[in-house]
């Protein structure tokens, strides 16, 4: 950053030195250099405004659950919102802060009566990387009830998107390369009980095929279409395997597990060594759905 930010009122939200495998579920990576806390929407514009001018790239971090991060410092102006996490309704109508953890919006929605979101039960992070990434699975997306989403946009402007022009996909979002501040859903009604036990279900069946309870960032590769990737592993006998304490989940071949004392290189050369094999054995490249920094 340049002298002339510490002028800005939201100079004394900028920390360095911030050890970001802390705020990821793998717990690896490196330190930020310039790690930013916004407490408002307003905040988030003039800072996103200033890096434009500046003509400096950034980077957004929701809950670190879908993400790998390097061993290498990151210069680039990390963005966490982890202080913005307002939550109310109006009727059936929810709005949300993006730092809002997804976990507590379900469980919130789900002791309001409010049905649409259940479906998400046992998926972590937070509101604004789930809608970023799309995030769900075979009980449905988070953007099936998602109404609107307000997003500052890399110049600083803020604009409101409706889910169709989000144009949601597998595992996508179009968000014109913006932040999402909060989020508007549109929910049923439903009684709570019966909310409660789909709900129970649905993470009971994540349970048992997923290492729920070890460190790791979700599902690495994205399914190639056909057949899924953890199928693929599996057939190509890498479960169990290891680089260093970093391995491949004997639970769900997708899955690549912190051991305890894994660095991130030792992750990142796991992850080179399995698509390497799926590639030479199915002749398939295998696409990350974790985001990875650099």
């Amino acid at each position: 950053m340049l002298p002339d930010f510490l002028l800005k009122p939201w100079a004394d939200r900028i920390s360095s030195g911030v050890r970001l495998a802390h705020r990821t579920s793998m717990r690896v990576g490196g330190e930020s250099s310039c790690f930013f806390q916004p407490r408002t929407a307003l905040e988030l514009q003039d800072f996103l405004g200033y890096l434009a001018s500046q003509g400096r790239e950034w980077l957004i971090l929701g809950g670190g659950t879908n993400l790998i991060i390097g061993p290498d410092r990151e210069d680039r102006p990390v963005i966490h919102l982890g202080e913005m996490q307002e939550l109310g309704r109006d009727g059936r109508k929810v709005t949300v802060s993006a730092g809002t953890k997804l976990p507590r919006l379900v469980s919130w929605s789900i002791s309001h009566g409010l049905a649409g979101l259940e479906g998400l039960s046992g998926i972590p992070g937070t509101v604004g990387g789930a809608v970023a990434m799309n995030c769900g699975g075979q009980f449905g997306e988070i953007t099936d009830c998602l109404a609107t989403v307000l997003v500052v946009l890399p110049g600083g402007e803020m604009v409101e998107l409706t889910r169709e022009e989000l144009n949601p996909t597998y595992r996508s979002t179009d968000l014109r390369g913006g932040v999402v501040v909060s989020c508007c859903f549109e929910l049923g009604e439903e009684d709570v009980f019966s909310l409660q036990q789909r709900a129970k279900e649905i993470a009971a069946r994540k349970s048992l095929s997923q290492p729920l309870a070890l460190r790791s960032a979700g599902c690495i590769f994205r399914n190639p279409g056909g057949k899924a990737a953890a199928a693929m592993i599996d057939e190509a006998g890498l479960k169990g395997l290891t680089v260093g304490m970093a391995r491949v989940s004997r639970k769900h071949a997708n899955f690549i597990v912190h051991e305890g004392g894994a660095t991130a290189g030792q992750v990142l050369e796991l992850m080179s060594r399995v698509r390497k094999e799926i590639n030479e054995r199915f002749q398939t490249e295998l696409k990350l759905e974790v985001k990875v920094w650099p």
